[in-house]
This record gives structure tokens, sequence and C-alpha cells, in this order.
């Protein structure tokens, strides 16, 4: 593999660009590294001048990689490295798949390199298990089965999901949500005609009406969530990636400033990068009004797709059927709420 990401390695590793092929670099949009850090990096630095896009600085310093570490303007990088050591380089833990990253990125328009090497930037080890331990993967064994044996084993599962999800707890604390968001709630469901009861049910599984919006750094997510191997997660960190670097710039939002889940989902409503660009209405990603609203837009845009079939609407939003199950039970609860207030 190494020698196929011979370009990416030469880009990864070093800032010489004297053997970058000119068809290849035209479709390259390169980040100045001014833009995060006041020093300007010259890109024609001979090779001996390299810098290695790993935060897992005490893995280097171990294998002897590094000579000299330093810190500038809360930017850190490796520098002084000679050509000899690219052999302890190319040993380095995920280095092909940060290589690979970043050469699918370019090659796209994008350059992730200044955010990788930027000392805010860190891998998630238990980002695979957090994948593995989601209720949704881990309880879908009905999905293999059919008929009368399916809609046993889903029933099973859907209880358990539920005491996972907290579901009692999130009816009980329901109304007050009601209370304090009923206007943004109707002024949602009257400009997109989709149920302010299915904009509840939503925010309570996703975020616990806000509570939780996670506390990872989202770019760090994307990137871990490619660095588990597994080609489903790659390609959706891929497109991701992309769409979450567009957020910081459209809404002046600095990229380590955006926090997430473990996979990258963003705010109240837990929207993916791509959805928040495509439905996302107003600019601070965390304030509720916002995100009830942009709820109700990307329900209108699913909605219509599926015909108004809510069910199959809600596997637009998260690929489950206990997922769905729960918000619709969610949804029935905040139609008792709403119709109690409306008397």
């Amino acid at each position: 593999m190494l020698k196929e990401l011979s370009l990416a390695t030469l880009m990864f590793l070093s800032c010489c660009s004297s053997k970058t092929d000119e068809n290849y670099s035209s479709k390259l949009k390169f980040i100045p590294f001014g833009n995060v850090i006041s020093e300007k990096i010259d890109l024609d630095k001979k090779i001996d001048r390299l810098i290695i896009a790993i935060k897992d600085w005490e893995i280097a310093k171990k294998n002897k990689i590094i000579s000299q570490y330093s810190r500038k303007n809360d930017y850190q990088i490796v520098s002084e490295l000679s050509v000899s050591n690219q052999d302890s380089i190319f040993k380095t833990p995920d280095y092909e798949k940060y290589a690979l990253l970043i050469d699918q990125l370019l090659f796209t328009g994008t350059d992730i390199r200044p955010y990788i090497l930027d000392y805010r930037f860190e891998v998630y080890n238990e980002t695979i298990n957090s994948f593995k331990m989601m209720g949704e993967n881990r309880l879908n064994g009905y999905t293999s089965l059919s008929g009368q044996a399916r809609e046993e084993k889903f029933a099973e599962s859907y209880e358990i999901y539920k005491n996972e999800k907290h579901l009692n707890g999130k009816i009980k604390h329901m109304e007050k949500f009601i209370h304090d968001y009923k206007d943004d709630l109707l002024a949602a469901e009257k400009r997109f005609e989709v149920d302010k009861e299915l904009i509840v049910g939503i925010i309570a599984i996703e975020s616990n009406y806000g509570l939780y919006t996670g506390n990872k750094i989202a770019f760090n997510a994307l990137v871990s969530t490619y660095l588990t191997g597994i080609e489903k997660y790659q390609n959706f960190a891929l497109r991701e990636l992309p769409e979450l670097i567009r957020i910081s710039e459209e809404k002046k939002i600095p990229l380590f400033e955006i926090k997430s889940n473990f996979a990258g989902a963003i705010g109240p409503m837990q929207a993916i990068p791509s959805s928040i660009n495509r439905t996302f209405i107003g600019e601070d990603l965390y304030n509720m009004t916002n995100n009830i609203l942009s709820i109700g837009n990307y329900m209108n845009i699913e909605l219509k797709r599926t015909k108004h079939d809510k069910t199959t609407a809600l596997l637009g939003y998260n690929y489950s059927n206990l997922y769905a199950n729960a918000v619709l039970e969610l949804e029935s609860h905040a139609k008792t709420i709403f119709s109690e207030i409306e008397k």
C-alpha cells in the first residue's frame, strides 16, 4: 500500500512539494498553513524537515522517531527528522490509514493536514467499541429472522433498548420540555407541517432534551471513525469530514470547538455534518430553538420522500426500527401532554 501512496506519503511527511505531479496538484485545494499558525510553513523546505501527522507523540518518542519536538503558537510539529528514519515512520501504528485518509480527501479537494497536526487533535481509541455497543447495532439480531420469530425477537430487543435509552425517564421530563418550548414546537409544526410531538420524540431520544450533545471534538471523532478500518465507517468519515470543515468555515466556528458524540453527531438533534449543511436553520448549533426548527425541516423532507410514512421517514434519521419505535412511543406520550395543555 505504501508504494501506492507514495505521493500522499510525501505530502503527509514532508514540506517538500518538488515531486508533486502537476495534474494531481491542480485538483487539490490546499489550505494555507498560515491560517493555523502565525508562522507560515515553507512548502519548499528540504525533505530532512518533516512533519508527522500523528498525535501519539509518546509512541513516536519511544520508537526514537523524533529527534526534536517543539510547540509553536498552539501548534505541534516534529522537526529535523532525517531521511534515514523513514523506515521507522512507516512502522508507526495506523500510519498507512492516516496517509490513505489524507490522500483520499486531498484528491476530492479537502486538506486536513493542518488539523491533524494541531495539538488538539487526538484519536479516540474507544470509537470501535462505542459503535459495537450501540443498542441499534448490538440488539439487531431480529433482522436476520422472519415471521413470528422476528416479531418475538424484536419485542424482546425493544424492551432492552427502551431500558437502555431510559424511556421512562424521558417521559417523566417531557412535560417540562414541552412547557418550556411550546411556542417553538408550534412554530415548527406550522412552518414544516411536521407533528410537534414527533419533534419532541426525536429530541428526547437523541439528546435527552439537549442534556447530552456529546463531549468529543467532532473532527477527532470523525478521524477516529475512519481509523476503525471498517469500510462503512471509513466511507462515512470520508463523506462527513469535508462537510464538517464546511460548517466551520461558513458558520465561522473554530473547527476544534465543534463538539459531538463519538460518531460526529452534533447538537440536541444529533445531526451529522452533511445533514446540518442540508437542513439546519440558524447559526448556533446548540440553540434549542434552532434545533427544533431544523428537525422540523429535516423530517419535512423525509416525510415527503416516504409519502408520509413516519416509520420509514425516521429510518432516514437513524436506520433502526428500534429507534423508530422508541420515537413513536415518545410521540404518543407527547400527544397526551399536548392534549391536556390545550384543554
